[in-house]
């Protein structure tokens, strides 16, 4: 999968399709992350994250912010990673779970929200919670909050 990844890459690149980049990318940082190759994976989820907050496309945010917080608990920042993914829990729109997030969980999430203790892990995914998409993409970044380029609310989350 990496070396068909890497070609199509090479091939979204070429054609400069930032949407089919975005796509690639999360699934390379997927596959990366799964292989233990935490700094290809990081780099992949921000880049796939930029690509999300640039071309607007808000459902496929989740993916790298918990990727993101895979790579954090790898790193051992446990609070980032309850609160990243708290923000892709929040920012999901709509998107159901699947298998990858069901491995994402069973290989990163669950024991570290063990051993962490569950009020205190739910405390923080609960800040990660309560970020809007604009400053989730922000502290996922690294970025400070508020800055960046604004990053719209579909419909259905736009105050009346």
């Amino acid at each position: 999968a990496v070396a068909f990844l890497a070609r199509a890459e090479t091939i979204a690149r070429a054609l400069d399709d930032p949407y089919m980049l975005m796509l690639i990318r999360g699934n390379t940082g997927l596959a990366a992350l799964f292989l233990g190759d935490i700094d290809a994976a990081r780099a992949a989820f921000r880049e796939e994250l930029r690509l999300c907050r640039e071309m607007t496309i808000l459902p496929a945010a989740h993916e790298a912010l918990r990727g993101l917080a895979a790579v954090a608990i790898v790193d051992g920042d446990v609070r980032r990673a309850a609160r990243l993914i708290g923000a892709a829990a929040g920012h999901r729109y709509g998107d159901p779970e699947d298998a990858v997030d069901a491995r994402l969980d069973a290989t990163f999430f669950a024991r570290t929200r063990a051993r962490h203790g569950a009020d205190a892990w739910t405390a923080l995914v609960r800040e990660g919670a309560a970020l809007n998409l604009k400053d989730a993409v922000a502290y996922a970044l690294e970025e400070p909050p508020g800055r960046g380029p604004a990053t719209p609310q579909p419909a259905q989350q736009r105050a009346t």
